[in-house]
């Protein structure tokens, strides 16, 4: 079976948010989609998360981790693909840490 190459991939960043009696977070993850003649291929990769029970600057650090790693896999799959990336220039924003009470 021969493989083709995708003809586009665009990314979109989401977070979802979890709760448990200790504290709430909130991962931070892109969802991939990748665009073949017949076929389309979506999936999830995880980059980092906030917790609510720790300082706001200790999320803002865990926010700037998450786009450094997500910065370098857009480097890798750009190189390996030839293909810009739709919504490549996206990050996660501080304004997804908790604010502290």
């Amino acid at each position: 079976m021969q493989h083709n190459a995708p003809s586009k991939i665009s990314i979109k960043l989401m977070t979802n948010e979890n709760a448990s009696d200790e504290f709430v977070m909130k991962n931070l993850y892109a969802t991939y989609i990748w665009v073949f003649d017949e076929f389309v291929v979506t999936y999830e990769e995880a980059y980092g998360r906030c917790l609510s029970c720790e300082p706001y600057k200790r999320q803002c650090v865990s926010i700037d981790n998450a786009n450094r790693r997500l910065s370098r896999a857009l480097e890798n799959l750009h190189e390996r693909t030839g293909l810009s990336i739709e919504g490549e220039d996206m990050r996660f924003e501080y304004s997804l840490a908790y604010e502290q009470a």
